[in-house]
């Protein structure tokens, strides 16, 4: 028991060493990964169980937000000849379209 004891104890000060080399960053895929070429026998599973003890979190990457509308302030707008009402009254009068989504 004492040896799994001592283990542990090595890999806390190992793991809050990485953390605290990579300014904070660092959750437990890297550090994981960073033990592992240190040579190091374990799993990620393990490093996550240790980190909450040792009060250690890593951020989370930022999440991708689409961006389809990018408004240009200088840009000319064609006038709106039916002034909103696309209702006139007789059929082929007023077409429209929806631009939902460009890739």
């Amino acid at each position: 028991m004492k040896q799994r004891q001592q283990r542990r104890a090595d890999l806390e000060v190992k793991i809050t060493d990485i953390h605290r080399d990579s300014s904070g960053v660092y959750g437990s895929p890297r550090i994981t990964a960073e033990l592992r070429d240190r040579g190091e026998l374990i799993t990620e599973k393990t490093v996550a169980k240790i980190m909450p003890n040792l009060d250690i979190v890593g951020i989370s990457p930022r999440t991708f937000k689409i961006r389809t509308t990018v408004v240009d302030p200088l840009a000319s707008f064609p006038p709106d000849l039916v002034r909103r009402e696309f209702d006139q009254g007789r059929v082929d009068a007023v077409w429209t379209s929806v631009i939902t989504y460009l890739t």
